[in-house]
């Protein structure tokens, strides 16, 4: 298996041996996480998770976000949006038959934040591509 920038992983299973001599090469050239995590630098930026509000979306307290500006927003997708003045988190869902747009949080007591300008996307600040948290050891 060559490694490439973009292909440096190699599938594995938990407890599956996985031998560093058979592999060594490919370990050894380097992984080059930027150009797999940030195909557009001139547009991404990364933040930091300050609580464990959006865990139900795998996001904890700490976690390194990365956000990219020049994607269009999609439901489903975990976006920073601006919200009175402040950036929010939170998964985006857009409902093209009442012309609304409504930022969900993780809290359930806290009801969703509602953009009702459905064709004005001013508020949608970029959408969060990857997630990364370090596990505990």
């Amino acid at each position: 298996m060559n490694a490439t920038s973009h292909e440096f992983y190699h599938p594995i299973q938990a407890q599956n041996p996985w031998s560093a001599s058979t592999h060594g090469p490919m370990v050894q050239q380097g992984l080059g996480l930027e150009h797999f995590l940030v195909p557009n630098p001139s547009s991404t930026v990364l933040f930091r998770a300050r609580d464990d509000r959006m865990q139900t979306a795998g996001i904890f307290k700490g976690d390194l976000l990365v956000v990219d500006r020049s994607l269009k927003p999609h439901s489903g997708q975990v976006v920073v949006a601006v919200k009175d003045t402040e950036l929010s988190l939170g998964v985006y869902v857009a409902d093209v038959d009442l012309k609304k747009r409504v930022l969900c949080n993780g809290e359930t007591s806290k009801p969703p934040i509602e953009f009702l300008a459905f064709d004005v996307l001013e508020e949608v600040w970029g959408v969060v591509t990857y997630g990364l948290h370090k596990f505990k050891i």
